[in-house]
């Protein structure tokens, strides 16, 4: 399992270029896929589907606003890492 920290981003027309943002925190998963369905899934338990034929997602809509990237912790994967030379 790796950590991934989830990020919500979402701006649209008509917002005056202010994006709404969210941090959904660390989540453990294998990929980053599985990170953002976690957090899509903590957020929307109940899927909501809506439109034409009942066949768009909220839950989905939400999972393409979200970022996940992947938390190195440099001391484990680096025994020589100095946080001074390098921040």
């Amino acid at each position: 399992m790796k950590k991934f920290h989830v990020t919500y981003y979402y701006l649209a027309t008509g917002m005056d270029g202010r994006a709404d943002q969210r941090d959904y925190g660390t989540v453990e998963a294998d990929t980053s896929d599985e990170a953002k369905e976690i957090a899509a899934i903590k957020e929307y338990p109940e899927d909501i589907m809506y439109g034409h034929n009942n066949s768009w997602s909220t839950r989905e809509f939400f999972k393409g606003c979200l970022a996940a990237t992947e938390v190195v912790d440099s001391q484990s994967t680096n025994p020589n890492y100095n946080p001074l030379l390098y921040g």
